[in-house]
């Protein structure tokens, strides 16, 4: 296609090149117009995943993890996943597992939501080292800019040792 420009008549106060139908003109401000718009709708694509890091194997199996801060969304987001990998493997137990609870938490860090709550049990299968588990369907997925997620691990029956692993998030931005 062919690029082609007008010139907008200086008595309208505006002189200078503007876009016709046919395309861009190759002005310089135009182009960094454009850039700058581009920059704009990437910024949120460029957002590090929320992620937590379990820095130490549970060193018993009924070792329990408070609530802990581990995410603040720089932007609106949305959950679309949840993963866990840990470095050995986990045998699913119906009586003794634990049950690992994502929240999301306003910029106040008041009204918890549940986000997931998956428990290390027969219907969630074993976990195979190094190997990401989907954990299913999220709810309160919405997360708006400045809301912060936190992660807890409670423990049923005897519980179950937990390994070092991570947990990672899918989240895109709300533009």
């Amino acid at each position: 296609m062919a690029t082609s420009s007008t010139t907008i008549p200086s008595e309208l106060g505006v002189g200078g090149a503007y876009l016709s139908p046919g395309g861009a003109t190759g002005e310089p401000w135009l182009s960094d117009l454009l850039s700058e718009l581009q920059g704009a709708a990437n910024a949120g694509s460029r957002v590090a995943p929320p992620q937590w890091q379990k820095v130490a194997a549970d060193g018993a199996a009924n070792t329990a993890t408070a609530e802990t801060f581990f995410y603040r969304a720089p932007v609106a987001m949305l959950l679309l996943a949840a993963h866990l990998v840990f470095d050995a493997a986990v045998t699913a137990d119906d009586t003794n597992n634990a049950v690992v609870t994502i929240r999301r938490r306003d910029s106040a860090g008041a009204n918890a939501a549940v986000v997931k709550a998956f428990t290390t049990n027969i219907a969630g299968g074993d976990f195979v080292a190094f190997a990401p588990k989907a954990l299913g369907s999220l709810s309160n997925t919405s997360i708006p800019a400045g809301s912060v997620l936190t992660v807890e691990i409670s423990k049923d029956g005897s519980g179950v040792q937990l390994p070092i692993g991570r947990l990672v998030l899918d989240a895109e931005p709300v533009l």
